[in-house]
Parts: C-alpha cells; sequence; structure tokens
C-alpha cells in the first residue's frame, strides 16, 4: 500500500508552486509596464491618423475637442465631470425639438397657422 504524504511534503510542494506563480506573476506584470508606453505611442499614431483623414487643422482640433452640445455645454472640460447619458442629452435637447415639431405641425381649422405666427412676430 502506497504510503501517504505527510503535511509537510504537501506544505513544501505547496510553497513551491506559490513562489513559482508568484515568479510567472511579476515576469507577466514587467511585460505589461513594457507594452504601456508601446500601447499609448501606438494610440497616438491613431488619433493623429484620424485627425489627418478628416483634414482638421491644428486651430480647428481645440473647437473640434471643445464639442459644443446644443445647449451650450461643453462635452470636454478641465474638470472631470460624470459623462451625460443619453437620457439627460435627450432632455436637453428636447425644448429644441419641440419646437422644431410644432412649426411642422398644421394649424388647427380656425387658428392661425404656425407661419402665421412667426411672420407677425417678425413684423
Amino acid at each position: 500500500m502506497a504510503r501517504k504524504k505527510s503535511n509537510r511534503v504537501s506544505l513544501e510542494e505547496n510553497k513551491r508552486t506559490y513562489r513559482k506563480n508568484q515568479a510567472v506573476a511579476a515576469r507577466a506584470l514587467r511585460m505589461n509596464e513594457d507594452l504601456e508606453p508601446i500601447i499609448t505611442e501606438q494610440e497616438n499614431f491613431e488619433i493623429v491618423g484620424i485627425i489627418r483623414k478628416h483634414k482638421i487643422g491644428l486651430d480647428n482640433l481645440a473647437l473640434v475637442m471643445d464639442g459644443i452640445r446644443p445647449s451650450g455645454e461643453s462635452l470636454f472640460s478641465e474638470e472631470k465631470q460624470k459623462p451625460i447619458s443619453p437620457e439627460e442629452e435627450a432632455e436637453l435637447l428636447a425644448p429644441k425639438k419641440a419646437k422644431e415639431n410644432q412649426a411642422d405641425q398644421p394649424a388647427e381649422p380656425g387658428h392661425k397657422s404656425n407661419m402665421e405666427d412667426t411672420e407677425h412676430e417678425e413684423e
């Protein structure tokens, strides 16, 4: 009959495996650290390629990055702010869309048309 390993033998095997795993993990972390600047440089090349593809000059790049929304709120700012959700964006755009929809709807019988309202406002 095979003799059962002692706890001490099992403990030593587990410690060796643990150290081996630590060495593998440390090697993987060093490799990732070496890859970080390479990835950043490659991302920068991609960004420059996109800007050049769309023929955006240096002078206009800041305007594009400001990305002004219809409400005047900037998409980007110096301060860290939480990104705006699609629902919040819809709320910001709702007044503008409501005006557009109102101008597109025909007037009810017996009432002035929306165009007539606009014409009188201009006078």
